[in-house]
């Protein structure tokens, strides 16, 4: 099953039917921006899974029925949003309770 994804940035941008060639290109925008509250979202078309990644490499997976549960990290590199992506991509970043167990690094 293909997921489709959307983007929204806070300075403007709102991008639909994106796929990770375009999610990495506002991560890199991300990164080269002076702004230091810059952040973005990636969004499933269900809008049931949401990245919210912040300049400051700030991560928030946010999910739930009404998107009322989140969980955050704090990224040392750019890079390690990677892993993340691709998770949410691949469909394997859906949360369960069995898996939450396994997600020590969110905090």
């Amino acid at each position: 099953m293909s997921q489709t994804f959307w983007i929204e940035t806070n300075w403007g941008t709102s991008i639909d039917n994106v796929g990770k060639k375009e999610i990495l290109s506002v991560l890199n925008e991300l990164s080269l921006t002076q702004n230091p509250s810059a952040a973005f979202w990636v969004v499933d078309k269900e809008g049931l899974n949401v990245l919210q990644i912040h300049k400051n490499l700030c991560l928030h997976y946010i999910y739930g029925e009404n998107l009322d549960r989140k969980l955050s990290i704090k990224l040392q590199k750019t890079e390690d949003c990677l892993y993340f992506i691709d998770q949410l991509i691949e469909g394997n970043f859906f949360v369960s309770q069995g898996n939450l167990d396994r997600m020590d690094f969110f905090q």
